[in-house]
């Protein structure tokens, strides 16, 4: 078929037209992509800036769990670089018996010679729970302090509290594995994402008017990955449900909320679900948000700080990695301070310790000034024997 000249003209026309179209499309859909990231961002900054909530946070029991899951009241602050969170348990701990133990997924029988436990058929003389535990962040560092109430055997062969347990880590602000606590109340609430994505790759709408996002970024600085988002634009772009997949394909973890609270200026979900995963085992944390507020709570914030630098509670063991090596540094059950340097230089050691507990600080000078005062008389007591035996063999001639 032979193409005329009016004919190539109307071809090259609707090409031309097609081309355009499809470049307006692709801009189009640029524009969307980065449209919502910005938009996000935007959002995520006045939250960041000042944010508090109070709640409670449950951990169902997941593989690890030895004890079945307990409710925590949850204070939670976020203010620019500081952060504050305090979960104390609401349950009584003390309670604990044989017969829940059931209840845990990890497999616990009382020993039968009536001296431990054993569990995953591992003999252990003790197990614990976790009660309280504080977090706190600022520009230097982060730490957190963890108390676990230990239980052993008692005379009639039942549970019976032992004592409490201290854990705390002091890291540089940016470890991963202290902000775990800080991201689960955060990004489940619908909030903190947008730092964490790269770019956005896909965008789609779901029936109900929600924006379905696909997305390259982050979890931490050592797990890229992609982001699957489910945002609320009507609720000023709340994610209502995130998923984290690693590069290697495996879902890190994902989270869900539902309900909205209004709360001086800002909304809120009322409950969330977060699920974490580690190869074929997932972990799962049930969070209510029952109060929020759009600013810094330094009370919380205060409370998170005092929580995490008390070294004054027997039982207690610190690891402080703020310098590369990590230094230990241990309360026992008698309040006695000791101390495994792996730095290699005990002053610096030291000197580590007293600024991160202030408290001490005397104590070591106390020592050393009654060090020092009883060499000084010892020096003297010896020259005063010196001096004075001439004079005695004297008179004894």
């Amino acid at each position: 078929m032979l193409l005329t000249g009016p004919l190539v003209s109307r071809l090259i026309g609707a090409g031309s037209v097609l081309v355009l179209v499809a470049t307006a499309c692709c801009a189009a859909d640029l524009d969307e992509r980065s449209g919502v990231l910005e938009k996000l961002r935007a959002f995520d900054a006045v939250y960041s800036n000042g944010l508090t909530f109070r709640g409670t946070v449950r951990a169902a029991a997941g593989s690890h769990a030895v004890f079945p899951p307990i409710a925590m009241s949850m204070e939670f602050t976020v203010g620019g670089s500081f952060q504050g969170i305090v979960l104390k348990a609401m349950d009584d701990v003390g309670q604990v018996t044989a017969d829940n133990l059931a209840r845990a997924k990890r497999r616990i029988e009382l020993a039968k010679d009536g001296s431990g436990f054993i569990v995953d058929g591992i003999r252990t003389s003790t197990i614990g729970l976790e009660t309280a535990r504080a977090v706190y962040f600022d520009s230097t560092k982060a730490a957190d302090m963890q108390c676990s109430a230990r239980y052993g055997r008692g005379p009639d062969g039942n549970l019976q509290k032992s004592g409490d347990v201290y854990l705390g880590n002091v890291t540089p602000p940016d470890a991963p594995d202290l902000t775990l606590q800080y991201k689960k109340i955060m990004w489940s609430s619908g909030r903190g994402v947008s730092s964490y994505i790269d770019q956005v790759i896909g965008v789609d709408k779901s029936p109900e008017g929600r924006l379905l996002v696909q997305a390259e970024g982050f979890e931490s600085q050592v797990n890229p990955g992609k982001w699957e988002l489910e945002i609320e634009p009507t609720a000023d772009y709340m994610i209502r449900k995130g998923r984290f997949t690693r590069l290697k394909g495996d879902v890190n973890f994902e989270f869900t909320n539902q309900g909205v609270r209004k709360a001086e200026g800002l909304l809120c979900p009322a409950s969330a679900k977060w699920t974490q995963y580690l190869g074929s085992e997932e972990s799962v944390t049930e969070i209510r948000y029952d109060e929020a507020s759009l600013s810094l709570d330094k009370d919380i914030l205060a409370k998170a700080r005092a929580a995490v630098e008390d070294r004054s509670r027997p039982n207690t063991m610190v690891l402080d990695r703020m310098g590369g090596k990590p230094i230990a540094m241990h309360v026992d059950a008698k309040g006695r301070l000791q101390m495994d340097d792996s730095r290699g230089n005990r002053e610096e050691a030291v000197e580590s310790f007293v600024s991160s507990w202030p408290t001490r600080k005397w104590v070591f000078l106390a020592v050393n000034c009654a060090a020092i005062l009883a060499l000084l008389l010892l020096l003297i007591r010896s020259r005063f024997r010196r001096a004075s035996s001439p004079r005695s063999d004297a008179r004894s001639e």
